[in-house]
């Protein structure tokens, strides 16, 4: 390729570089009001997926902190397991008496209310023959973290 050729192809990226730096910035920032309005569809649903994340990662890190604590295997029988199927389960965590700050806990104390569903909610998972151990529901996302009056964190599913 001659060097005329070159600087001629060279020209034409010059020419369209800053257009399209500007464009690509454009959607940047309008992706990212999009992501951050919760009046946008994305916007309500970007926060209820960090929280899902956020407790699918706490609640790994108990299974795993119990399993470890057990001798590192646990098996438990599959009728215990689906006696939660028509429950919403609340996972909680509280601070030890005297530690006000999670930072400052050495230990944490772990327990769960099994809350029964809705009548209509027990109705349809029984007429899809449900399990306890099926998939993760459609409906993760609609979990909230939220505080007990301690201030505590509460993690609901």
């Amino acid at each position: 390729m001659g060097s005329g050729m070159r600087k001629q192809r060279n020209k034409m990226k010059m020419q369209f570089l800053g257009p399209l730096q500007k464009y690509a910035q454009a959607l940047e920032k309008e992706n990212e009001i999009l992501k951050n309005d919760p009046e946008t569809a994305l916007g309500q649903v970007i926060p209820q997926l960090r929280d899902a994340i956020g407790q699918n990662k706490r609640l790994s890190v108990l299974a795993a902190a119990l399993i470890k604590a057990a001798g590192g295997k646990v098996l438990i029988n599959k009728d215990e397991m689906e006696s939660f199927k028509d429950f919403s389960l609340s996972i909680k965590w509280e601070l030890p008496e005297g530690v006000t700050t999670v930072e400052d806990a050495k230990e944490f104390v772990f327990s769960f209310d099994a809350t029964p569903l809705k009548p209509e909610n027990v109705m349809e998972s029984l007429s899809n023959e449900g399990s306890a151990l099926d998939p993760i529901p459609e409906n993760i996302a609609e979990a909230p973290v939220v505080t007990d009056p301690q201030g505590h964190l509460v993690l609901e599913s």
